[in-house]
């Protein structure tokens, strides 16, 4: 039905169910709209009812954010916020990558230090 690039916050008439719904997370693929239960479709089964503003969008994404991380709208939510540069979230991305390089570095350490083990004719 429609072309548009949807975002977090728009409303959308889903085709199909002739239903009105809020747009939790859309990319080119999928369209999932708030509200229970999870439902996913195809974006060209939506056509916009109503754009809302890029404020209103990052209010809906850090709401989501901060919610069920059993949903996977939750964890969407917080990739587009970094994906938009929301501040607060890119500086909680890099501080996540920071402590995972941190791990990397530690577990490598250990796995050079048993290589060199393994290596040592003295350890036999």
């Amino acid at each position: 039905m429609s072309a548009t690039r949807f975002k977090a916050g728009d409303v959308v008439k889903h085709e199909h169910t002739q239903e009105t719904w809020v747009v939790a997370y859309a990319d080119e693929h999928t369209l999932m709209p708030c509200g229970w239960p999870p439902t996913q479709v195809r974006p060209e089964s939506c056509e916009l009812v109503r754009a809302c503003s890029a404020e209103e969008s990052i209010a809906l994404l850090k709401k989501m954010a901060a919610g069920r991380h059993d949903d996977s709208r939750a964890s969407r939510a917080e990739a587009e916020l970094i994906r938009l540069r929301v501040p607060e979230y890119v500086e909680r991305q890099r501080i996540r990558l920071e402590s995972a390089i941190r791990a990397a570095e530690q577990q490598i350490t250990g796995w050079t230090a048993e290589l060199a083990t393994l290596e040592d004719p003295a350890n036999v």
